[in-house]
């Protein structure tokens, strides 16, 4: 058996969803079974995300070799073909703009005026960075969806995934185990790639511009507000990241006022000083901060596919398919020991329930209490107990006898001892005089339903079943 890679990307992620389906009802072989526990050998029970991410992963790589999965490269090339779109389009648009920018102040002269210049090639832009940055920074994590650039970008990657399911594009949208945000990341990282175009356009733009044409720069008081006091100040703040290289300034206060009434076109002397500074304004102020937020973007999606947990409902029915341990295995080795906590006082026959729990679950049962005693005389006991059983506890609980919010209340009382235990729910069936049966299977389904919405890889849920017996 080969070892499946370790690390997921958006191409997994998609053929993952694709081949599991909406509800996650797939068949498991017991190969696949068997095969999986031996991917699992190794990994610490505390790392409960890390086996499920490298599980789950390995199942998606042998159902790749069984089945035609295609929906992952289509995403991705999708994505990449409109990267590549937008950065070019992006790079035409900031050489355009620079063109624009370029007056014709007589014949065979042309130039750029100092004020709409920045304003068109960096004001602009930190606008819409300030603007991002306060979003990220206070409304991060709230449901407000994507914003509609974002969207549009999201809408043109699934126009050009080549017929990609639009189903289950919006499940990956609105998935709760971090695909939205890997989406969310990548789409960001593929705007900040075509703001890195732009201004890489900008520069070619503005160089072209002084290759092609005599270009020279001023500034004008007719506008309102407008004055050299102005002009300086905000050069020089500029400039201020680079100032103490000495290279690349902007003119001092004494060159730039001369007559505030006109016009000033500066000298060929004057035009080189401002040349270097608006070459540097633009890589400082326009490309360098898209380049960081860029690499910003693809640690925050390597920190989204990190923290993939897989705790939807239709992944913890497949865990619960793969985790499942053959129908009457004996158990091998020591036992390891649980707290049993009898809700509502249930009372089964002890040598069954005994036999079931070491022969389906492996585990034994060290200590049993009834589950009102966490609020009795022996509150500290049982909690103490919890906190040190080996294999955490396990909840015997009849199937009609579902309670969620005192379920939870339980729930949330056990993990606040023991918040790294494994909890698993035992569901029995119609008692006859102690003898448990399985459960109904619309009750067990609802049992389901209650501890996948607990979304925690340390509990699950379990049907009682009666088992074959051992032969000598």
């Amino acid at each position: 058996m080969g070892s499946a890679p370790k690390k997921w990307n958006l191409a997994d992620v998609v053929d993952f969803e694709a081949i599991l389906g909406e509800e996650g009802d797939v068949s498991v072989s017991p190969r696949e079974r068997r095969d999986f526990a031996e991917t699992l050998k190794g990994l610490s029970r505390k790392k409960r995300e890390v086996q499920r991410r490298r599980g789950l992963r390995y199942w998606l790589e042998r159902r790749r070799e069984k089945e035609d999965a295609e929906a992952g490269h289509r995403v991705v090339f999708g994505i990449r073909f409109l990267a590549l779109l937008s950065g070019v389009f992006s790079l035409l648009a900031g050489i355009g703009v620079m063109r624009a920018l370029l007056f014709e102040i007589e014949i065979h002269a042309r130039a750029y005026h100092l004020w709409l210049f920045l304003a068109a090639t960096i004001g602009i832009q930190w606008v819409v960075i300030l603007f991002g940055l306060f979003s990220y920074l206070f409304f991060r994590g709230k449901k407000f969806g994507w914003s509609p650039v974002k969207s549009l970008f999201a809408w043109l990657a699934l126009s050009l995934s080549s017929g990609l399911r639009k189903p289950l594009w919006d499940r990956l949208r609105a998935s709760t185990s971090s695909y939205s945000s890997v989406l969310s990341w990548r789409l960001a990282r593929m705007m900040q790639g075509a703001a890195i175009c732009f201004n890489v356009g900008l520069i070619l733009g503005f160089l072209g511009c002084l290759w092609f044409f005599k270009v020279t720069f001023y500034w004008e008081s007719t506008l309102a507000g407008v004055s050299g006091h102005q002009l300086y100040a905000l050069t020089h703040g500029l400039s201020f990241p680079w100032s103490w290289s000495g290279v690349a300034l902007p003119l001092e206060y004494g060159e730039l006022e001369f007559d505030v009434l006109q016009k000033l076109v500066y000298s060929s002397e004057q035009g080189d000083q401002w040349l270097k500074f608006l070459t540097m304004v633009l890589l400082v102020w326009g490309l360098f901060p898209r380049v960081v937020f860029w690499l910003f973007a693809l640690q925050g999606e390597r920190r989204a596919f990190g923290r993939l947990d897989f705790q939807e409902r239709r992944h913890r029915v497949l865990w619960r398919k793969l985790a499942q341990n053959e129908r009457g295995a004996l158990m091998e080795g020591p036992a390891d020991g649980v707290v049993l906590l009898k809700v509502g006082g249930v009372e089964v026959d002890q040598k069954l329930l005994r036999g079931f729990l070491l022969r389906k679950v492996r585990v034994h049962v060290e200590e049993e209490y009834e589950a009102a005693v966490l609020d009795g005389t022996r509150e500290e006991e049982a909690l103490a107990a919890i906190s040190k059983a080996p294999m955490g506890v396990v909840f015997l609980v009849e199937g009609w006898a579902l309670s969620p919010k005192e379920m939870k209340m339980l729930y949330e009382r056990v993990k606040s001892v023991g918040p790294e235990c494994t909890l698993r729910f035992l569901v029995v069936g119609e008692l006859q005089s102690g003898v448990p049966s399985s459960p109904d299977n619309e009750e067990y389904v609802q049992w389901e339903r209650f501890v996948d919405g607990l979304k925690d890889p340390a509990t699950e849920v379990l049907p009682y079943e009666e088992l074959n017996p051992v032969s000598e």
